[in-house]
């Protein structure tokens, strides 16, 4: 899996505008407990230009959203920061 995993790393930083290949590498960090890491790919790569891909990142924010408690104040930051790159 270790290879994997560096593989699906590599393909997101050579092609920083592939959406895929962003929410890929967040997959990895949910799973390995990089909640703050998850958050803040999906959310940089909106804020970073590629609001015509906002729709499949939030979709997989509200997925990830249910995963911590709900007072998590990282949960609580990366809510507040897709509101405000949604309008």
């Amino acid at each position: 899996a270790t290879a994997n995993v560096r593989e699906v790393r590599t393909a997101a930083a050579d092609r920083p505008d592939d959406v895929e290949a962003q929410l890929d590498v967040a997959d990895i960090d949910m799973i390995g407990g990089q909640i703050q890491d998850a958050f803040d790919r999906l959310l940089d790569f909106v804020a970073a230009g590629h609001k015509a891909d906002i729709e499949p990142v939030r979709q997989r924010l509200l997925e990830y959203f249910a995963i911590p408690e709900a007072g998590d104040p990282r949960l609580v930051a990366a809510r507040r920061r897709l509101a405000t790159l949604m309008y």
